[in-house]
């Protein structure tokens, strides 16, 4: 399988709605650096044994450049460059942004539940979509309705 790296917000959201296997199911393994462990310590205290965790070298972090993200963010991005990541699983747009200035394929929480559902692991993503929004994620309205749509789940019967 290729390398798939994570943020602790993908991992944190689908934490917080009990759905933290489907990273698992689609991906194998997922790599962390050590910045996003400490991150989902709080909501994940014992992750599985196939989130792993990757040391950066500090010198790494300065691939990435200067822009405003957190450390875990940060180090993701760095860890992703080093280990030619095959997707980089990111929510914040500032951290988006910098993966695609960085040529890093990246896909979001809602692009894993897309995911999911295309590769027949969930059978919809309408409950998984209610319940992050539940959890106090913020999925704007309009992503909401991609997605669905996206998902060929709308309620619109044209």
């Amino acid at each position: 399988m290729s390398i798939v790296i994570a943020d602790a917000g993908p991992i944190i959201a689908l934490a917080q709605i009990q759905r933290l296997d489907l990273l698992q199911s689609l991906y194998g393994s997922i790599a962390i650096p050590g910045e996003v462990a400490r991150e989902i310590a709080p909501t994940v205290p014992d992750p599985p044994a196939w989130l792993v965790v990757h040391p950066v070298a500090t010198d790494l972090l300065a691939l990435v450049g200067e822009p405003p993200l957190d450390v875990g963010e940060h180090a993701a991005l760095a860890l992703a460059l080093v280990m030619r990541a095959r997707w980089i699983i990111l929510d914040d747009r500032r951290a988006r942004n910098r993966a695609d200035d960085l040529g890093l394929p990246v896909i979001g929480t809602i692009g894993v539940l897309l995911a999911a559902k295309q590769d027949g692991v969930i059978p919809a993503i309408r409950p998984l979509l209610d319940d992050l929004r539940e959890s106090r994620l913020f999925v704007s309205e309009r992503l909401v309705a991609l997605a669905l749509a996206t998902a060929e789940e709308t309620d619109d019967p044209t």
